[in-house]
């Protein structure tokens, strides 16, 4: 089995949630997502905001890498800005990028501003998990988060989104909510 896109059963039973969950891995699927990807079920398709838990980056290093001068959050006292009640921290990845439960930012505009794209199979949005422990469907609202594709032929690396600046209202929605070092 394949670890490229979340088909590895024993990763996520190893993963660091897994000893809070009893060997629960559904947790990690959205039940609206029922489409395979090309090598079978897909066992994944919530990923984590890459800036919490400075996942994929390092504090040594500075702020982080995939999104500098942004915010890392590594511990709920981080959470300052946003609010822990608008900080999101996982939510429903688009299977345009899904791939490794880690969802890239990128709040400067400097990697095409959606590196990683949330999903819209919920009715136009996607579920959202919040870091007060609520979450949410959020509706897009604006073409370029609506017509993401949604089948087996997209994939990561190959689908960019576009249409997506600092006037798009979707990305005011997003940009409050993911990393508080918007200039």
């Amino acid at each position: 089995m394949t670890t490229r896109c979340c088909g590895n059963f024993v990763l996520l039973q190893q993963a660091l949630l897994a000893p809070y969950l009893s060997g629960q891995i559904g947790i990690y699927k959205c039940p609206a997502d029922r489409l395979d990807s090309a090598n079978g079920m897909r066992l994944r398709s919530v990923s984590m905001n890459g800036q919490m838990g400075a996942l994929g980056q390092t504090l040594t290093n500075g702020p982080g890498k995939n999104n500098a001068p942004g915010a890392l959050y590594a511990k709920m006292t981080d959470l300052n800005c946003p609010a822990p009640s608008l900080a999101i921290v996982f939510v429903d990845e688009s299977m345009a990028t899904l791939q490794d439960g880690y969802l890239q930012v990128d709040t400067h505009g400097n990697k095409g501003f959606l590196p990683d794209i949330p999903a819209n199979y919920h009715g136009g949005g996607c579920c959202i998990g919040f870091a007060d422990g609520h979450s949410e469907i959020h509706r897009w609202l604006t073409s370029s988060m609506l017509s993401v594709p949604y089948n087996q032929n997209v994939g990561y690396p190959n689908y960019t989104i576009s249409g997506i600046n600092n006037n798009n209202v979707d990305w005011q929605w997003w940009i409050q909510r993911i990393d508080c070092d918007q200039n």
